[in-house]
């Protein structure tokens, strides 16, 4: 992966079926253009301090629901639950925003399930930071569209979760569970 001169995030790429790796590099300024998601992986674990620019790009494109499929079909849910679990706060907070936004396309939730993103997004709902439970809730939610998520969340415990979260103190938090 070479370094480039940019330093700022480039836009959104023109809408259509980008689907190769070069999308991620499109939108990802430090990745070249044949990088994918184990060079972008592995960019992230060599340079943590680079997370917080790749979350806030993906919580960012992923209002774009072209964006979401490419993304999901190049499998970067792996870079987002690598996100997840940081260290630094608002990186979780803007990869599980991002996961949100990604369960918001039913054609995704295939993927997000398959990829393990279910359990990311329980330990999310159980952190003990409202704006983290908050996001994990609104992901829950738009992913138990279908039956057999709702299904799966159940056996995974997150119905007492999002009851407990129910009854939270805060307004935001029963709003969203």
């Amino acid at each position: 992966m070479g370094a480039k001169q940019s330093t700022s995030l480039k836009n959104s790429p023109s809408k259509g079926n980008i689907k190769s790796p070069g999308y991620l590099a499109s939108v990802l300024y430090f990745l070249e253009p044949g990088d994918g998601v184990t060079e972008l992986e592995a960019y992230l674990r060599a340079n943590p301090n680079q997370q917080l620019n790749v979350a806030q790009e993906l919580a960012n494109q992923s209002t774009d629901s072209q964006f979401r499929r490419n993304v999901v079909t190049l499998g970067a849910l792996r870079i987002l639950r690598l996100l997840t679990i940081s260290h630094e706060h608002n990186v979780v907070l803007c990869a599980i925003h991002a996961l949100g936004n990604l369960a918001v396309d039913t054609d995704n939730h295939d993927d997000m399930v398959h990829d393990g993103c279910f359990y990311n997004i329980i330990d999310l709902l159980s952190s003990g930071k409202v704006d983290l439970q908050c996001k994990a809730a609104r992901a829950i939610t738009n992913l138990c569209v279908t039956y057999d998520n709702k299904h799966h969340f159940d056996q995974l415990g997150a119905v007492g979760a999002l009851i407990h979260l129910a009854q939270h103190s805060e307004e935001k938090c029963r709003t969203e569970a």
